[in-house]
């Protein structure tokens, strides 16, 4: 099968000849320059031979041009961290506008998808990582000054998610013009440990799904990402995507627990901050046939319940790809 044809026969549930995988880490130093991010990712791709591209700007790209500054990159670090936020005071959400999505940052992330799209000719489909509003907004603020708003400033925090969200679709709209089949849509805030489903509903979901569904009619495989702990999980199985990532080896659900309450694709089985960074082969190879196992090879993608670590060593990255191709039993 195809890379194209496996992932479709996964999504609609279908016998595979194995299941797909794909696995993704940041470029740091590489992710500021479209060129130098384009072939990195291309180098990977060639290297393990994974059925989609994750594109993997740095962490806060989406909000470069706001004004956010980054940290010096730790080498241990999974994404960046800002050094300056963008807003302190309640009132500041209110001055923002909204980015023209070809400039700047975000034009840089554009050229880099030009790029793969003419080196890879569509032979393996490519998704973008879009932020959920929610959380740029927290890249923006910080997470105590965007709950401290969210809590006590309501009125401007979403004057502010109305700009973010409108900026989004322009991005992701002409990300899907220059051929990515898909978004990559990550959250970090629907979990129980800082919010309320009341409040997620109305700071988090109401903005996801705006963005989400104007991409319905014009991509072909989304992926939902759900960060964190003690996720929502139920309260986004909804969402318009045909796949759903999280930390399904730190938190409920289980994938098999999973796939017997949600119609679309689960993808990891693979412990992104202790088996892919400290594990050996044997226990690499143990999670993917227990998550083959758990799903019985249906709906399943391999992938880490999120991204791993830059320095993740080469060995373990072909560890994991190879182990999908080991015979079931």
């Amino acid at each position: 099968m195809t890379k194209r044809e496996r992932l479709q026969a996964c999504i609609n549930g279908q016998e595979v000849d194995r299941p797909p995988i794909s696995l993704w880490h940041h470029f740091p130093e590489l992710d500021n320059n479209p060129y130098k991010l384009a072939q990195a990712i291309i180098q990977f791709q060639n290297r393990y031979d994974l059925d989609f591209i994750k594109l993997m700007p740095n962490g806060l790209y989406s909000v470069f041009d706001w004004g956010v500054k980054i940290k010096p990159h730790e080498k241990n670090a999974r994404t960046a961290e800002a050094s300056c936020h963008a807003i302190h005071e309640p009132t500041d959400w209110e001055l923002l506008e909204p980015l023209n999505p070809t400039e700047g940052v975000l034009g840089n992330q554009l050229e880099c998808i030009k790029i793969l799209a003419e080196q890879l000719k569509g032979e393996v489909p490519m998704l973008q990582t879009i932020f959920s509003p929610l959380t740029t907004a927290s890249k923006m603020a910080g997470n105590e000054v965007l709950l401290d708003h969210l809590q006590n400033y309501p009125e401007q925090l979403h004057a502010g998610l109305e700009v973010i969200t409108q900026t989004s679709i322009d991005f992701t709209h002409h990300c899907i013009e220059l051929g990515v089949d898909g978004i990559f849509f990550a959250t970090k805030w629907a979990s129980y440990t800082p919010l309320s489903e009341e409040k997620y509903h109305e700071f988090g979901k109401a903005y996801d799904m705006r963005i989400l569904n104007t991409t319905e009619d014009n991509t072909s495989f989304n992926i939902l990402h759900i960060h964190g702990e003690e996720i929502m999980f139920d309260l986004l199985v909804d969402y318009p995507v045909q796949a759903i990532n999280w930390h399904d080896r730190r938190t409920r659900p289980t994938l098999g627990e999973a796939v017997a309450k949600y119609g679309g694709c689960v993808v990891g089985g693979l412990d992104h901050e202790e088996t892919m960074t400290h594990g050996t082969t044997a226990q690499i190879t143990q999670q993917v046939l227990d998550a083959i196992k758990q799903t019985r090879g249906k709906r399943l993608i391999i992938g880490p319940g999120c991204v791993l670590n830059p320095n993740v060593q080469d060995w373990r990255l072909h560890a994991a790809r190879a182990a999908i191709d080991m015979p079931q039993t």
